[in-house]
């Protein structure tokens, strides 16, 4: 593997992901929770990744350092044949363990928090359902300091409106 200035290295880091999940059914409810804590969640395709811890003047060689953040997501649906549901979700950047030199790769590090609200209503009438749900999304840039927490930041938020249909054979 090269760096970007195309010096040679060999460096790897260690990471982790610790996940939870919560499930409760009933006749005419469904929650749903998850939960998840770790570092380089870009693999899992949300906000997080690597950066250069340090770089040596003397050959260039790299080392890197992996992001820390927080995701949690719960959705709770009510009914049957009419069901409203509501789905939260929230994401926390908690920067590196070490401070950061270089360059940032993977999603979202100049990103301190984001969330999600979406109310939704169904209506189910045997293999059919139309859905519709109203979203409202905030994600708050700013600039990520030495250690890859954002300071200074500002909330920048879109509603969106969707329809669905789906026929289940």
């Amino acid at each position: 593997m090269a760096t970007d200035s195309l010096v040679r290295t060999a460096e790897t880091i260690g990471t982790y992901a610790l996940m939870g999940y919560y499930r409760y059914r009933s006749s005419m409810l469904d929650i749903k929770t998850k939960t998840i804590w770790g570092q380089n969640l870009s693999e899992h395709l949300m906000m997080g990744g690597y950066a250069e811890r340090s770089i040596r003047p003397e050959d260039g060689y790299v080392s890197y350092t992996p992001l820390n953040h927080l995701s949690l997501w719960g959705n709770i649906v009510y009914g049957r044949q009419v069901q409203a549901g509501l789905f939260v979700g929230y994401g926390q950047n908690f920067g590196a363990s070490e401070t950061i030199e270089g360059l940032y790769y993977g999603r979202g590090h100049d990103i301190a928090y984001l969330y999600r609200i979406a109310p939704s209503v169904s209506f189910i009438s045997g293999s059919l359902q139309l859905s519709t749900e109203l979203e409202y999304t905030a994600a708050a840039y700013g600039t990520p300091d030495l250690y890859g927490v954002v300071k200074d930041h500002e909330e920048v938020g879109n509603f969106r409106l969707l329809f669905t249909a789906f026929y289940f054979f």
